[in-house]
């Protein structure tokens, strides 16, 4: 969901509206490099699938450090860096609670 907005997607859909390519961009940037969680698997799919040919696929990325769910830690992190420019940035996914930011 973005902006109160809800999208649904089928397992053929090439693209997404604009408006989500953020929320697959970093539901992508925090799913494991290699998942085995079927909803992982998913959004590996998905973001592959849907985010070609846009600047929210980073192909070109390293992955710098995971940070696990832990106890005090309902979230799992990751930290890319662009080998292109001077940028990291981190992608965060988990239980509501543990993730509190801007909207998208």
């Amino acid at each position: 969901m973005v902006n109160d907005e809800l999208l649904e997607v089928s397992l053929t859909q090439r693209s997404l509206p604009e408006a989500f390519h953020k929320l697959a961009e970093f539901g992508l940037l925090a799913t494991p490099v290699d998942p085995f969680d079927p909803m992982e698997k998913a959004i590996e799919e998905l973001g592959g699938r849907t985010l070609v040919n846009t600047e929210h696929l980073h192909t070109d990325w390293s992955l710098m450090r995971e940070y696990p769910l832990s106890e005090t830690l309902l979230a799992m992190s990751h930290l890319w860096r662009s080998t292109s420019r001077p940028v990291f940035m981190a992608a965060a996914k988990g239980a509501p609670e543990a993730i509190q930011g801007e909207r998208i």
